[in-house]
């Protein structure tokens, strides 16, 4: 897909980008949204699970693959 649309793969990865900054800012909110597709008790629990973690992603060879080969998921 990337090498197809280069234009939807950079707007994609930006808004990763952008979405990660804003949960890393608003860490409590993003434990709202994410504890209706996780596996915590709660969103306290949720919380708990992602208050020390980046959400920014990283971009390496391994996570750009399912761009690179059309794959939707990882």
């Amino acid at each position: 897909m990337a090498e197809q649309h280069p234009e939807l793969a950079v707007a994609f990865l930006k808004g990763m980008i952008r979405l990660g900054r804003w949960a890393n800012e608003h860490k409590h909110a993003a434990a709202a949204i994410l504890d209706k597709q996780t596996y915590y008790l709660d969103v306290e629990d949720t919380y708990e699970g992602i208050k020390h973690i980046d959400m920014v992603p990283t971009y390496r060879p391994r996570t750009l693959s399912p761009l690179r080969s059309g794959r939707t998921s990882c």
